[in-house]
């Protein structure tokens, strides 16, 4: 697998299978952090990060159908992380409206 396989936008893996999306399961979920996307959709969890160089946060949740915030780049540190872009790479959150209960 190439690394621009890793990242794909669409959230497609041709070696690993894609997620389904719960919400259009005929349509891609998107983005390379679509899986953690799909958890939250189908209420798996209430939360899960993801990481966002090009759209990997905000991709996935706009077509899952769930909450996610990318806060601004180096608000949240990425030590550990493999880096894409070192100067582009954010740590996001998704999640779902049973977070947001949690949270009131």
């Amino acid at each position: 697998m190439s690394l621009l396989e890793c990242f794909r936008i669409t959230g497609e893996n041709v070696h690993y299978g894609t997620p389904t999306n719960p919400k259009l399961p005929s349509h891609i979920p998107g983005g390379s952090s679509s899986g953690s996307a799909v958890a939250v959709a189908a209420e798996l969890v209430d939360f899960a990060l993801g990481t966002d160089t090009t759209g990997c946060i905000r991709v996935p949740v706009a077509f899952c159908g769930v909450f996610g915030f990318r806060p601004s780049h180096g608000a949240v540190s990425t030590i550990g992380v493999l880096p894409v872009s070192q100067s582009l790479d954010s740590i996001g959150i998704k999640y779902g409206s049973r977070f947001l209960y949690f949270l009131a």
